[in-house]
């Protein structure tokens, strides 16, 4: 039991799917360079398979982080058009107060926001706002500028993560040179004594 839950990484169930296939790539690859053939090294070995998991797993957080920003500003920017459009089209149909024309669903544009942030979608699937006069970058910028804390807090924990792991490293390589240092001291048998 204890072993199929290391086998699927930090957390067992959170690693599914994808996830638990990234995690046997990372542990083969771990495993594959630093070729562990003591029980000290198997465990500094783990250490530095489950802290690059780790590791990775806080930049696909960071990622999705950004992602999830950046299609809250592309939502606030259709909000926006749509808005726009639709107080033109009052004004020419001389519509006043609540009788206006009908709106775009908020959870529409959401799900069109995170399609044109993922590259989901195309200028003709939406043609009701101008994506082609949309700075990316800007909106890029403008999605970073509203998580900085949130992405400073992550990028600390990946740089805490990456040392941990440096140290784990430094320790299987002590681990290893004891292995391969010829011995110091001879046993008493040796050398002829009692």
């Amino acid at each position: 039991m204890e072993e199929a839950q290391a086998e699927a990484g930090p957390g067992g169930y959170f690693a599914t799917g994808r996830a638990s296939e990234k995690f046997a790539e990372i542990k083969d690859a771990v495993e594959e360079q630093l070729q562990p053939s003591t029980a000290l090294e198997r465990i500094f070995a783990e250490d530095v398979v489950k802290l690059t998991w780790e590791a990775h797993m806080y930049r696909l957080a960071r990622g999705a982080l950004i992602r999830a920003q950046m299609a809250a500003v592309v939502s606030t920017k259709m909000i926006e058009t749509e808005q726009e459009a639709r107080h033109a089209q009052n004004r020419e149909a001389g519509l006043r107060g609540h009788q206006t024309a009908p709106t775009v669903s908020s959870a529409r544009t959401r799900m069109w926001a995170m399609r044109y942030v993922t590259g989901k979608t195309t200028e003709d699937e939406m043609p009701d706002f101008p994506l082609e006069t949309w700075d990316r970058l800007e909106l890029e910028a403008a999605a970073y500028a509203e998580t900085l804390d949130e992405l400073t807090k992550i990028d600390v924990l990946i740089a805490k993560t990456e040392q941990r792991r440096h140290a784990a490293l430094q320790q299987f390589r002590e681990a290893a040179s004891l292995r391969s240092a010829p011995a110091l001291v001879q046993p008493v048998a040796e050398q002829g004594g009692v």
